[in-house]
């Protein structure tokens, strides 16, 4: 946790001494070998966001490849990808603006596709298009 307290202060422009009340607020949604994620609450002027640090550099440099790739792409209806937010080369961490479901608020109808109206050729073209790019 050592090393995200670290992306936060540096991402909110803090002193690591002078956040200590937010740091109980991260939150933690996955941990492999490879990386760590999750989300940071807001801070000040900055919005919530969703972050990743990587422990190797080839998956920290797809993940910014992809990204900035992502953010080039024309808008397509009802697809979004997140925004970068920033890049923190040093410590192998991205940010991204924290985004959510937005076709339902039920938690439980989040676990189930059939619910959710997506357009799914929308979808494909955006990844097509990605994947080209």
């Amino acid at each position: 946790m050592s090393v995200v307290h670290e992306v936060a202060a540096d991402f909110w422009r803090e002193d690591r001494k002078r956040i200590l009340a937010d740091l109980p607020l991260i939150e933690v949604v996955k941990r492999t070998p490879g990386r760590i994620a999750g989300y940071l609450p807001m801070h000040g002027e900055f919005p919530p966001a969703f972050f990743k640090v990587y422990f190797f550099n080839r998956g920290f440099q797809n993940e910014v490849e992809g990204l900035r790739t992502a953010g080039t792409l024309s808008p397509i209806p009802n697809v979004t990808a997140p925004k970068l937010l920033r890049v923190i080369p040093e410590k192998n961490a991205i940010i991204v603006e924290k985004l959510c479901w937005r076709d339902s608020e039920s938690e439980w109808e989040r676990f189930f596709v059939k619910p959710f109206k997506i357009d799914w050729r929308c979808v494909g073209s955006w990844l097509r298009s990605f994947h080209d790019s």
